[in-house]
């Protein structure tokens, strides 16, 4: 499920590292590490097509990773227009 964040600076997600949100009314995740990319993120979607630059660049400017992984604290459902809490500040 896509968050849309209120806070639409780029790369807003790499500012929650190491924070906890919650998801609706029980589920709790921290984000715990920026994601290392692989070369997977050279092909366009549509057609295959592979565009190198896009790995360089976020190798260059991101130390070659983009986007956070969370970890569950707290088991729950998440649904559709559930609000998102930062427990911590």
């Amino acid at each position: 499920t896509d968050i849309e964040w209120i806070d639409k600076a780029p790369f807003y997600e790499e500012t929650l590292l190491g924070r906890i949100l919650q998801v609706g009314e029980t589920l709790k995740i921290l984000i715990a590490e920026k994601d290392p990319r692989c070369v997977i993120i050279n092909l366009d979607p549509e057609s295959a097509a592979s565009s190198p630059e896009v790995l360089k660049t976020v190798g260059k400017k991101h130390g070659g990773r983009v986007g956070v992984y969370a970890a569950t604290l707290q088991e729950g459902v998440a649904a559709q227009g559930d609000l998102v809490y930062l427990l911590d500040s």
